[in-house]
């Protein structure tokens, strides 16, 4: 009888999760648990997207937070007829163009002594994989910011060009030649600081 029943518990519809949409929903409603869950979900993609569009020395958690406020502060604009992780890319790159703002007319120093990898002398044994990954992340932040912007949403928010295209406000056209641009630049970057497509 017990595996009977342990059967048919394994055959009954599992409940799905709540979608973006539907969280957002409930979020309009003054649901604080939905908004919870918005941020469980979203923390991570947003705060690796952030950190590769705020550049050096941004306080990647202070814009993460910053990003989650305006989230909360817009939901009454979301409209559910377009994709959620849009509608939250766009804001976060409003986030990390403010900080860049900010910081240009706080200090105004060359992007070069900022942009310069920092990898301490590492034991033997490191991994190079790591090493390497942060050449890559030094190499994508010397970008200018319009080639980075359309690198990381494309590349690490996993957007389509038509996606990128809608978060940026750009015409389709111009994110697929600054896509192209970005690569050849980073490419040469790369190059610059010793790493081949071997490596």
């Amino acid at each position: 009888m017990a595996a009977q029943l342990v059967r048919l518990i394994r055959l009954m519809p599992r409940p799905t999760d709540p979608s973006d949409h539907d969280l957002m929903s409930r979020c309009r409603q003054g649901d604080a648990v939905a908004f919870e869950e918005i941020v469980r979900r979203w923390e991570q993609p947003l705060g690796r997207m952030v950190g590769h569009l705020a550049g050096p020395g941004a306080d990647v958690d202070d814009l993460c937070q910053e990003v989650f406020v305006r989230i909360l502060r817009a939901r009454e604009r979301y409209r559910p007829s377009h994709a959620f992780s849009t509608w939250v890319y766009r804001i976060a790159l409003n986030v990390a163009r403010d900080n860049r703002r900010r910081e240009v007319r706080r200090i105004q120093q060359p992007l070069d002594a900022h942009d310069q990898p920092s990898i301490a002398p590492s034991p033997a044994d490191e991994i190079e994989m790591l090493e390497t990954s942060q050449i890559v992340d030094a190499a994508v932040r010397a970008l200018p910011d319009e080639l980075r912007e359309v690198l990381v949403l494309k590349h690490f928010g996993k957007l389509s060009f038509a996606e990128v295209a809608e978060t940026t406000g750009m015409p389709l056209g111009t994110i697929k030649s600054r896509m192209g641009v970005a690569l050849r630049e980073l490419r040469l970057e790369l190059s610059r600081r010793g790493v081949t497509g071997e490596s």
